[in-house]
């Protein structure tokens, strides 16, 4: 009977740690990049906040791929721990953080960008 508590154990553990793993990677550039004119970006900041050392390591990944594509404009949403990470990252990359609200008239789906 151990050995059936253990395998169900070990099947749930498995499971939750799956689930986790994809609901993390669906706030990964560019699925969290939202495109809204020539060079301006939305940038969905809705990574997980309960661990701040991987809430971090996400704030740098999505910097690093905003970086290498040249945009130059950002602007955050989302929870307070993952907005401000963000635009640490972003800060430290040397892009050009925007806090504010997107460009007036900017409206989605106008101008579709295709990000890989």
């Amino acid at each position: 009977m151990r050995r059936v508590a253990a395998l169900a154990e070990g099947f749930v553990r498995a499971s939750l740690e799956a689930a986790s793993a994809d609901a993390a990677a669906r706030w990964e550039y560019p699925r969290c990049a939202v495109p809204l004119e020539a060079d301006a970006v939305a940038i969905a900041a809705g990574y997980p906040e309960d661990d701040g050392e991987a809430l971090a390591a996400w704030a740098a990944r999505v910097a690093s791929a905003n970086r290498a594509r040249g945009e130059t404009a950002r602007h955050p949403a989302g929870g307070a721990a993952a907005r401000h990470a963000l635009t640490d990252a972003l800060s430290l990359a040397g892009i050009d953080v925007r806090e504010s609200s997107p460009p007036q008239g900017a409206s989605l789906g106008t101008r579709r960008r295709h990000l890989p």
